[in-house]
């Protein structure tokens, strides 16, 4: 290996190690706020047991789906826009 090719290497690293917390971190802090707004929305229509149920199943698929976006997506500030929309979206769902 040359020498030339190390920084570039660790910069790699360095990059997927932010994207991957960004992809956990971000994926489930997003993910309880989607959960948290999609069983106040079914609590309307479904018995609270089932709103629960289903919401987190449903959160699953969309961590999955966020997770793999994450790395899918050639800018990381996608992600983060997604994430503070879902949290501002909650925070209204909440106090409403």
């Amino acid at each position: 290996m040359r020498l030339q090719t190390i920084p570039l290497l660790l910069n790699l690293n360095i990059k997927m190690g932010w994207r991957a917390l960004l992809a956990c971190v971000g994926g489930y802090l997003s993910t309880v706020c989607f959960t948290s707004v999609l069983t106040d929305l079914l609590t309307y229509q479904l018995p609270h047991a089932q709103a629960i149920f289903l919401a987190s199943f449903v959160g699953i698929f969309f961590f999955v789906l966020f997770f793999l976006a994450s790395f899918a997506l050639k800018r990381a500030w996608v992600l983060l826009v997604v994430l503070v929309l879902f949290y501002l979206l909650s925070l209204v769902m909440c106090h409403a």
